[in-house]
């Protein structure tokens, strides 16, 4: 018997019901690890996406050459999706991006990066990526400045092959304790930009963050510092509205429905969080205060009697958030965010759990309801216990028309690990981890993609290496979905000339017949580069006909619309064209 915790009813939310019954079965998952990886795989961090075009997605490895605290960078490793003798394997190729070989990396310290996100920068087609570097502020001599800086690598194409050159955009900039990073186009002026979440300026300086800043694209791969102009310069005072505050989760969305992409900020150390609402003219306002996305509404700072610490201000009394995941998860056509944090009993109730923030809509002036069950777990020990959580995806797993919450969780003991969360019709979740077979132990990153284009998607994990557990090293997981029933589609988008290419911000609604999905391309969910996947994939039921409506990112928000689309089919969309 199924127990709704979380009630869409109860809210008042519009509820879209799921389009296969609740008594359908849950996806199981096959650990195909030692079939599509080197035996010698390894990595801190995990992310797919299709580099060469071929429709497969690729696998990027983020290595883990820590040299201190919070500086946990490393070389990367690409492994090609490619077909061989009983299905697809990853396969690394070196050949064909020389600068990710250890040897090349070890002659520039830039390249020492500390995770990757994908993007197409010059608008060529071709994917590029943005690796950010980790290095602490100058007056902070714990760490001496090794030259590290982000870096731009636009892919290029020649005679079928891909090849990465190393751009200069980010040359001369300063020192980024760089944790997180967002792309979008949030003038619409069809270049892509890049968000960068920037945590404490030296670990343990608990109360001197740096700047999250806005570098605007030029549609070449370079770009251009504008955080000021935009209005998201911060102070280094502590605890003041407009302060600095140690990010570790961003992302971009649109919450309210305007055509303007915002950027939800997951902050560290129980400081708020920021929703910043893209106002249109260039510049953005932090709403999260007064639309309930900041912290929860325990302030009062008490820790337990036991626990023998001073009471914290308000400032201080929140969550440790790591990632906000964006998403439409009850089909009533507004973004909700999914609240991810790492919680400890001794630090009392006013520290925030892991929630859902679901969306009131316009009639509710867009503000937030937190929902905390069931994603708060059963605890062995009622005063001293550890919730780990890192940061979430979300997927319809069992093609029901319902997304699905994939959660991941490290660090500490208690059951750290990466849990499924399945959504009924009535808009709750129960926790299935058991019944679909995921099982790793502490999972400190997680991607999923459809590896084999068999229509469903599939988890690739990385189990963490670390004090609580007997890992030699960070092992990664790939799980493939078996159990999926019903009709799906995936629509992968192409921009055109007034839209940046990889149509990063658009919206797509699909319509099967009494229920409507809106997905979002989006290439971040949050904390180290963690993103859904480019191409989006839709659940559908029993449905045999659908329609799609396109909203594409560029000035005039252009519409395309589709109708009587046959299912169970990987599309393409060039703006302006049809899917095919």
């Amino acid at each position: 018997m199924r127990t709704a915790v979380v009630s869409a009813l109860a809210l008042g939310v519009c509820v879209a019901a799921g389009l296969a019954q609740d008594d359908a079965p849950a996806p199981a998952f096959v650990n195909i690890s030692d079939s599509v990886l080197p035996a010698d795989a390894t990595g801190a961090r995990v992310y797919l996406h299709d580099l060469d075009g071929d429709g497969y997605p690729d696998l990027i490895l983020q290595q883990n050459d820590a040299t201190g605290p919070g500086n946990n960078g490393g070389l990367a490793v690409v492994m090609f999706n490619r077909a061989a003798e009983g299905g697809r394997k990853f396969v690394a190729e070196p050949g064909l991006v020389p600068e990710f070989n250890a040897g090349e990396f070890a002659k520039d310290a830039r390249h020492t990066a500390v995770f990757t996100v994908v993007g197409d920068f010059n608008n060529d087609g071709v994917a590029d990526l943005f690796r950010p570097c980790y290095q602490e502020s100058a007056e902070h001599e714990k760490f001496p400045d090794t030259g590290e800086r982000h870096g731009v690598w636009l892919g290029k194409k020649s005679g079928g092959k891909l090849k990465y050159t190393l751009g200069d955009a980010f040359a001369k900039t300063g020192r980024e304790t760089t944790c997180a990073a967002a792309l979008l186009d949030y003038d619409r002026d069809g270049n892509l930009d890049i968000f960068l979440g920037n945590w404490y300026a030296a670990y343990g300086k608990l109360m001197d963050a740096q700047v999250n800043r806005l570098y605007r694209g030029d549609g070449k791969g370079g770009f251009t510092d504008v955080t000021e102009q935009a209005g998201l310069m911060t102070r280094a005072e502590p605890a003041q509205a407009d302060s600095s505050r140690p990010t570790y989760g961003v992302a971009a969305c649109d919450f309210n429905n305007d055509g303007w992409p915002d950027l939800a900020v997951a902050n560290y150390g129980r400081q708020w969080n920021r929703l910043w609402k893209n106002n249109g003219d260039g510049t953005f306002s932090d709403v999260a205060p007064e639309l309930g996305v900041d912290g929860d509404e325990i302030r009062h700072g008490k820790y337990p009697s036991w626990a023998n610490r001073e009471d914290e201000d308000p400032w201080r009394a929140n969550g440790n958030t790591f990632s906000l995941a964006p998403a439409d998860f009850d089909n009533d056509g507004d973004i909700d965010l999914f609240d991810v944090n790492i919680t400890h009993g001794w630090a009392g109730e006013s520290s925030d759990l892991t929630g859902l923030l679901v969306n009131g809509g316009k009639d509710k002036g867009f503000k937030f309801t937190r929902l905390t069950q069931p994603f708060v777990r059963k605890r062995a020990d009622p005063d001293n216990w550890n919730q780990g959580d890192l940061m979430a995806l979300w997927g319809d797993f069992d093609h029901d028309g319902l997304q699905d919450l994939l959660l991941a969780s490290a660090a500490y003991p208690d059951n750290q690990r990466l849990r499924l969360y399945r959504q009924t019709p009535e808009h709750s979740f129960e926790d299935v981890t058991e019944t679909v077979k995921l099982d790793t132990l502490e999972c400190g990153h997680v991607a999923i993609g459809d590896i084999d284009l068999d229509g469903d998607l599939d988890i690739v994990g990385i189990g963490s290496k670390s004090r609580f557990n007997k890992r030699e090293k960070h092992e990664i997981h790939v799980w493939r979905n078996d159990a999926a029933s019903g009709n799906w589609l995936q629509l992968t988008l192409e921009g055109g000339k007034a839209c940046n290419r990889f149509a990063y911000g658009a919206k797509v609604w699909v319509t099967a017949g009494e229920t409507t999905m809106l997905r979002e391309v989006s290439a971040s969910a949050g904390h180290q580069g963690v993103a859904p996947p480019r191409t989006l994939h839709f659940g559908l039921g029993d449905a045999t006909k659908v329609s799609i409506k396109v909203e594409w990112p560029d000035k005039k928000l252009s519409i395309q619309e589709f109708k009587d689309v046959a299912v169970n089919r990987h599309l393409s969309l060039k703006q302006g064209g049809k899917p095919k």
